[in-house]
């Protein structure tokens, strides 16, 4: 079966008490590329009863945050079922993750029991029994990722219009190894040559020979630094040949996006110990000083 999208919802066990943080939350999470996806904007649904909240709009993938749940919709693919499946699980459970490491939004979500639903009438009108179906092509798929301990079983639908759901239920170790089991999120790099922010604290403090080059606008420099050289983005192409090509050299911007166009530069110029701070310098704050200011 290859239906047209594929949700999955994971009740909060500690619900946010607001969802205000969550619209400046996800916005983050697209600037420093912590969901997988090609996520675009952040729209709030909090006004539409048993709406989907604060949604995370995406071109693959939309994740919405309510009081109740986290869910995530797989959409736009043609994948079989249970690989819809299996790329909406991990997800959710990596959003979780990043939900968790970004702080603002407090709230936690059970990852051993979860509802699933494949809405496609398309696939109702040509006599496909959606809920029987999906039973059948997901039943190995949450052995595989929760054990064999784990159950699946259609949800009665007291509205015959509602999508057909299955629920999923788990002891609550096995959603400790659920993401390990898929492999792990797959959040996507900000260039080829990305370190973390651990690795530059390792370099820093092991006071390793690396250069520093920070490519903000010097404007922004007033606001914070981490004491790199500073060549913004637009001047470095004019200003390579003040650089040492045999050097290492961490590049760093303030979220992650112009620092992997400066690596680029830097590689295609010859440079080929040059390195992207993954999320720049407002994931050194978030994960190492947070007296850096947020802006």
């Amino acid at each position: 079966m290859n239906p047209s999208r594929v949700s999955v919802s994971f009740a909060a066990t500690e619900p946010p008490g607001s969802l205000d943080p969550a619209i400046p939350v996800f916005h983050r999470l697209i600037q420093r590329g912590l969901v997988e996806g090609l996520v675009i904007d952040v729209a709030d649904y909090r006004h539409v009863p048993d709406g989907p909240g604060v949604l995370l709009v995406g071109h693959d993938v939309d994740y919405g945050v309510t009081k109740t749940a986290l869910t995530v919709t797989r959409k736009r693919t043609a994948a079989p079922l249970a690989e819809q499946f299996r790329d909406a699980v991990r997800m959710a459970l990596g959003a979780m993750d990043s939900i968790a490491y970004d702080g603002e939004l407090v709230a936690t979500f059970n990852r051993s029991a979860l509802t699933v639903a494949v809405p496609d009438r398309r696939l109702e009108q040509d006599g496909v029994d959606l809920a029987a179906d999906a039973l059948g092509e997901l039943a190995p798929v949450v052995a595989e990722i929760w054990g064999d301990d784990a159950t699946i079983a259609e949800v009665e639908r007291a509205d015959s219009r509602r999508a057909p759901r299955l629920s999923v239920t788990a002891p609550a170790a096995a959603g400790d190894r659920a993401l390990e089991r898929l492999g792990g999120a797959r959040i996507p790099g900000q260039s080829a040559w990305d370190i973390r922010v651990e690795d530059l604290l390792h370099l820093r403090e092991g006071d390793a020979d690396f250069l520093l080059l920070d490519v903000r606008e010097e404007s922004e420099l007033e606001i914070a630094t981490l004491g790199g050289r500073n060549i913004p983005l637009a001047d470095l192409e004019e200003n390579l040949d003040q650089l040492d090509r045999d050097a290492h050299i961490v590049v760093h911007c303030r979220a992650g996006r112009r620092g992997a166009k400066a690596t680029t530069t830097l590689r295609e110029a010859g440079f080929e110990n040059a390195w992207n701070l993954n999320g720049g310098l407002m994931a050194w704050r978030d994960r190492v000083d947070p007296s850096i200011p947020q802006y």
